[in-house]
């Protein structure tokens, strides 16, 4: 943290100092070179936020890191940073920060496959404000965030490149909206082999609006069961 927070001095300096020089030649400057005796550093406040199954434990200061602390005090760089433990916020209250971290907090959450229902279900109205307030320029930050922790999460490439060209285009209301193949779930009804997982599964499918004949196919569950499912579905029953 400590050489996070030297590297985003070095960078302030080094921009400064470049700007100083270039209004200083047009003749028009309020910017003091870092070499001036009245010049100052921007405050810096470090942020850790952490998402692990485990209680954190390390120091919030570096002092408490360093031998001889109470003998050399004054000659140990001084901060402490900010944690925030992600575990302790549920997705619904990310959803109320409204912001672009808050999308990518939550992403964060997503952990398997099934974890992406997190983010099926997103409220429209957030993401329709996130569509307004989202500058160009960092829709490439929040792509590469996506991808990474996505990618953690083990979900497939297809779905990632689906998720991130949707983003680039803006379409944030149906961004994570992203169809099964359906070997995927040939799959999952073979590893899971009941009944009950293949119900569930119909479920999600009549939810993204596949048809009774592709679902039936895909799970192996009679068309007259899955048109009950698909009434139940319309209905918001959940079913026993």
């Amino acid at each position: 943290m400590l050489q996070y927070i030297t590297y985003v001095l070095a960078d302030y300096v080094k921009e400064n100092d470049k700007r100083h020089e270039e209004e200083s030649k047009a003749g028009h400057t309020k910017l003091k070179h870092s070499t001036a005796k009245d010049f100052k550093l921007p405050p810096v406040l470090p942020i850790v936020f952490y998402d692990g199954k485990t209680k954190w434990r390390s120091s919030l200061n570096l002092i408490d890191r360093t031998e001889l602390s109470d003998i050399f005090y004054k000659y140990i760089p001084k901060f402490e940073y900010e944690l925030v433990d992600l575990n302790k916020y549920s997705r619904d209250d990310l959803v109320n920060l409204g912001n672009l971290l808050s999308l990518i907090l939550i992403v964060d959450k997503v952990r398997e496959e099934d974890d992406l229902e997190l983010l099926n279900t997103l409220p429209n109205d957030y993401l329709d404000k996130l569509k307004l307030n989202v500058p160009d320029h960092l829709l490439k930050l929040m792509a590469d965030c996506m991808k990474l922790f996505l990618i953690k999460a083990e979900i497939e490439d297809e779905k990632i490149e689906a998720i991130t060209e949707k983003l680039y285009q803006r379409r944030f209301v149906d961004m994570f909206d992203v169809q099964f193949s359906f070997k995927e779930i040939e799959k999952r009804v073979a590893r899971e082999s009941t009944r009950k997982a293949a119900i569930e599964i119909a479920k999600k499918l009549l939810q993204k609006g596949l048809s009774v004949a592709d679902i039936s196919e895909s799970t192996g569950l009679d068309e007259e069961l899955i048109e009950q499912l698909k009434f139940d579905v319309s209905k918001n029953v959940v079913l026993a």
